[in-house]
């Protein structure tokens, strides 16, 4: 049984130098939901926290050992696009592991009041909570965000409530639209919102998101896809991923290469770290 204690070892140590903390912007596989963790310079942030079901919470599943594997033990936020249990679901299992500044919601009409009750319930404490309902922007020291809010009408559902958020990573700009449909992504555009080097696909690449206007005008070089294996939506659809071609960026999908990870160079621009880059022993389980 020697041998097998040695191999576990050896895999636990890789596994700790590949996860150390390090500077990183990285779109967790989590199934069909979101969890974006970006850390520059000791600023921790994340982007969503993962999907929960009846079956799973991503919170625990996915973004909490990765958390733990990279040694990050405290966030300076947590920004919550919109209230899709596919996108806060993994909250609650953070809060009752690790240190979290502030939890943002950027909501035009402000905070609906099941949507608080929902957070105290999970265990946010009221001096966690942000709530922003016009454009801001927000310094994190390494980490700067462009929030823009979504529609503002009364009638307006989760998805087109969704935030444009703007990170500056260094030289570059990585782009997160949660659920936004296509209507919401003209509106940002009539807006004037900055181009990104990277942009989050939004609604996991729907057929309603990702419009050809938007894609022209974000000029992105890598598109990500966050999506569950088989998802029962067929996300991403062939329209985004088209269109998403026909501008001459490159589709990464989580269902097909797990977590796909940024990594900044000596000049600073991020750059994707691929699959060859990548322990195989940890690609295997993160898959």
């Amino acid at each position: 049984m020697r041998w097998i204690s040695l191999i576990l070892l050896a895999v636990l140590a890789v596994d700790m130098i590949a996860h150390r903390t390090v500077d990183e912007v990285a779109f967790l596989q989590v199934g069909q939901g979101d969890a974006t963790l970006l850390s520059r310079n000791g600023s921790h942030l994340l982007i969503d926290a993962g999907p929960r079901s009846n079956t799973l919470d991503g919170g625990q599943r996915f973004v909490w050992p990765e958390l733990h594997r990279r040694g990050i033990r405290r966030l300076d936020a947590i920004f919550i696009t919109h209230f899709d249990r596919d996108h806060y679901g993994g909250l609650q299992a953070l809060l009752g592991r690790i240190q979290v500044d502030r939890i943002v919601v950027v909501a035009p009409n402000g905070i609906e009041d099941e949507n608080l009750k929902l957070l105290r319930e999970i265990g946010m404490r009221s001096d966690q909570l942000v709530v922003l309902e016009s454009e801001q922007r927000l310094d994190f020291g390494g980490l700067t965000v462009d929030v823009v809010p979504g529609e503002s009408g009364l009638g307006a559902d989760d998805n087109s409530q969704s935030p444009y958020l703007g990170v500056d990573y260094g030289a570059d700009r990585i782009i997160f639209t949660g659920d936004a449909p296509g209507d919401l992504e003209k509106y940002w555009l009539s807006l004037g919102v900055k181009p990104g080097h990277i942009v989050k696909a939004g609604h996991h690449g729907s057929e309603q998101s990702l419009s050809s206007e938007w894609l022209e005008a974000m000029q992105p070089n890598f598109v990500v896809f966050s999506c569950g294996r088989n998802n029962p939506w067929h996300h991403p659809s062939p329209g985004a991923l088209g269109r998403v071609r026909e501008v001459g960026a490159k589709s990464l999908r989580t269902d097909a290469l797990g977590t796909v990870r940024f990594k900044p160079d000596s000049q600073g621009r991020l750059q994707l770290v691929s699959a060859e880059d990548r322990p195989a022993i940890l690609e295997f389980f993160q898959r």
